[in-house]
C-alpha cells in the first residue's frame, strides 16, 4: 500500500512539474497571439482613433492661434476587408481635422488601386509606380501620405521591445460583443511606465521624421489645407502657409517630451480561444511642462482596433470601371489644373 502511495505521489509530482513546464506565461501568450494575428491572410478589421492636442497660445497672434486649432482634434477611421493571397483589399477611410473632413473607398488588386470619393466625380485609377511617385504637384491633388513599410516595421519593433514578463497579465474571462456576435475571450492588460514610454515615443517620432516621402506628402497636404482654410476665414487670411512646417511641430513636440509627464497609459487586448487578438484598446494622456508659445500643453489619444472574420473567405466586389467613369492621375492633373481641395471637394 505504501509503495502504491509513493508511486502515486511521484507520478503526481511529475505531472505537476510537466504541467508547470508546459504552461506559457501571460507575456508569451500575448506575444504569440500578436504574431498570429499579424500573420492572418484574410479577414476584416476596424481602426478608430481620436487625438487631442492642446497648445500654449499665450503671446501668439490670432492668425497663428487659429491655425493651431486646426490640429487640436483629429479623428481617423479605417475599415478594411482583405485577402493577402489574392492581393485584394477594400479600405474605407475617414479623416476629420477640426471642421474639415475627407472620406474615400480604396479598392486594391495587385498593383492597381481604384479610389472612390464623393469629392471626385470619377473613379481614380492608380497603377504601379504611381503609388510611390504620382508626379503631381501639391496644387493638383493633396496626396494621402503613408508611412513606408520599413518605417512601420521599425516602429513595431520599438514598441514590442517594451513588453516583458513583468508588465503583461491576464485578468479575466469575458464575453465580448464583436461584429460576429458574442465571443468568449480573455482580457490582457499591458502596463508601461513613464520612463519606458517616453524613449519609445521619441524613437517613434524620429522614425516618422526620417521617412522623407511621408513627411514631404504630409507637409504638402497640410500647407494646402491651411491655404484653403484661410480662404474661408478672414481671421487667418494673412497667415503664410509656406512658412508652416509640420516637421517643426513634431520636433517641438519631441522637445516637450523631455518636460512632460505621462499621466496615464493603458493597453488592453482581448484574445479569443483561437489565440487571435480580436480587439485591442489603447489610451494615453500626456501633460507637458514646456512653457514656450506655440508648444503643446497636453496630448491625449484613444484607439480601438477590432479584428474578425479571420482567415475566412472574403468577397470583395470591385466597382465596374470603364473609360467613361474613370480617370487616371495624369488625366486628373490635366482636368483640375487650378487645383483640387480634397477636404472640401472644390475645384478652381
Amino acid at each position: 500500500m505504501m509503495k502504491k502511495m509513493a508511486v502515486l505521489i511521484i507520478i503526481s509530482l511529475l505531472l505537476v512539474v510537466w504541467a508547470s513546464g508546459c504552461t506559457e506565461s501571460d507575456y508569451e501568450v500575448y506575444m504569440k497571439a500578436s504574431e498570429r494575428t499579424g500573420n492572418v491572410l484574410r479577414g476584416k478589421s476596424e481602426l478608430k482613433m481620436t487625438m487631442k492636442l492642446k497648445f500654449n497660445k499665450e503671446g501668439l497672434s490670432g492668425d497663428v492661434s487659429d491655425v493651431l486649432e486646426m490640429f487640436e482634434e483629429t479623428a481617423f477611421e479605417l475599415r478594411r476587408e482583405y485577402d493577402r493571397e489574392r492581393e485584394e483589399s477594400l479600405n474605407k477611410l475617414f479623416v476629420n481635422l477640426k471642421d474639415m473632413g475627407f472620406d474615400a473607398k480604396v479598392y486594391a488588386k495587385g498593383d492597381v488601386a481604384y479610389v472612390i470619393t464623393p469629392l471626385i466625380p470619377k473613379i481614380v485609377v492608380i497603377k504601379g509606380e504611381e503609388f510611390i511617385n504620382p508626379d503631381l504637384g501639391a496644387e493638383d491633388i493633396e496626396k494621402m501620405p503613408a508611412l513606408s513599410q520599413e518605417s512601420l516595421e521599425a516602429i513595431e519593433k520599438v514598441w514590442k521591445s517594451l513588453y516583458g514578463e513583468e508588465n503583461v497579465s491576464a485578468l479575466e474571462k469575458i464575453v465580448l460583443d464583436t461584429p460576429e456576435g458574442s465571443v468568449k475571450a480573455t482580457r490582457y492588460e499591458i502596463n508601461l511606465r513613464d520612463e519606458q514610454l517616453k524613449p519609445a515615443i521619441r524613437k517613434t517620432m524620429e522614425i516618422v521624421l526620417n521617412d522623407s516621402a511621408f513627411m514631404k506628402g504630409l507637409e504638402e497636404m497640410m500647407r494646402s489645407a491651411i491655404t484653403e482654410y484661410a480662404k474661408d476665414d478672414a481671421g487667418i487670411g494673412e497667415f503664410q502657409a509656406e512658412y508652416f512646417s509640420f516637421a517643426e511641430v513634431m520636433r517641438s513636440h519631441m522637445e516637450a517630451i523631455e518636460n512632460s509627464t505621462i499621466k496615464a497609459f493603458s493597453q488592453t487586448a482581448f484574445i479569443d480561444r483561437d489565440n487571435y487578438i480580436i480587439e485591442e484598446r489603447f489610451k494615453i494622456d500626456v501633460l507637458y511642462h514646456f512653457t514656450g508659445a506655440g508648444a503643446p500643453d497636453s496630448f491625449s489619444m484613444e484607439m480601438t482596433i477590432k479584428n474578425w472574420d479571420l482567415n475566412r473567405r472574403q468577397e470583395i466586389y470591385f466597382p465596374e470601371v470603364t473609360n467613361e467613369n474613370s480617370i487616371t492621375l495624369k488625366e486628373l492633373k490635366d482636368e483640375y489644373k487650378g487645383g483640387l481641395n480634397l477636404f472640401k471637394g472644390e475645384t478652381d
